[in-house]
């Protein structure tokens, strides 16, 4: 298969320090979520709204300061759609942020309850076979990141 064609996927791992009930509730829970699901540090909240059922939706508007150094603001909206919902072990959405090029995506959160009380959580991310996929993989990935890092310390807050 061309490599154009093959598709690109983001898969972190991390060990959160709470059980994969706790952490599976943090995904969908909005009080707790603002904490870290597409939302960064120094952003304000404009719109926050999640239907956490299959089939249900969520639309997040943050207004962050623009990237790079650039003077002022901008309002990042992230929309998507629960496709499955199994707590605690698995959740599916798939979301895009309409003001950037590409397709909807689909990330996939697998959790696995670990007897110390804390859980193993997976996160996979298809971004698809476009040319976009393969420019924002790293970009993807370092955001993911930061999630999971902000997630970390919104369960260690409720400890």
């Amino acid at each position: 298969m061309p490599a154009s064609y093959e598709p690109v996927i983001v898969t972190l791992k991390q060990r959160m320090p709470a059980t994969d009930e706790a952490v599976f509730d943090a995904w969908v829970t909005p009080e707790m979520a603002k904490q870290f699901f597409f939302t960064t540090p120094t952003g304000e909240i404009l719109v926050y709204e999640m239907n956490a059922v299959t089939a249900g939706g969520f639309t997040i508007t943050e207004r962050r300061p623009k990237p790079d150094g650039q003077p002022g603001t901008m309002d990042v909206k992230h929309v998507g759609h629960y496709i499955e919902i199994a707590r605690p072990s698995r959740l599916v959405f798939s979301f895009s942020v309409p003001q950037f090029p590409g397709d909807e995506t689909v990330a996939a959160l697998d959790l696995v309850s670990l007897s110390s009380g804390e859980c193993d959580l997976t996160l996979t991310h298809s971004l698809g076979s476009s040319d976009t996929a393969r420019q924002v993989r790293d970009k993807t990935a370092a955001g993911w990141r930061a999630v999971l890092g902000r997630l970390e310390k919104a369960l260690a807050s409720q400890a």
